[in-house]
């Protein structure tokens, strides 16, 4: 799985952001934004992973 150009042009802009104008309000609404998005990852990639079990009687889906 690569990295999204968007996603490394976002981070970079916001270290650089970071070091030359500090505001903290900017730190925890990133610190957020990136929380959220790696616990959406975590959630989304079991889906994938998954099989369906079927019974033995016929087709149905467990």
């Amino acid at each position: 799985m690569g990295v999204s150009p968007l996603f490394s042009l976002v981070v970079s802009y916001n270290l650089v952001n970071l070091f030359l104008d500090f505001d903290m309000y900017a730190v925890v609404v990133e610190a957020s934004v990136f929380i959220a998005a790696a616990g959406s990852i975590s959630l989304i990639k079991p889906i994938g992973l998954t099989k369906p079990v079927l019974f033995k009687e016929g087709n149905k889906v467990k």
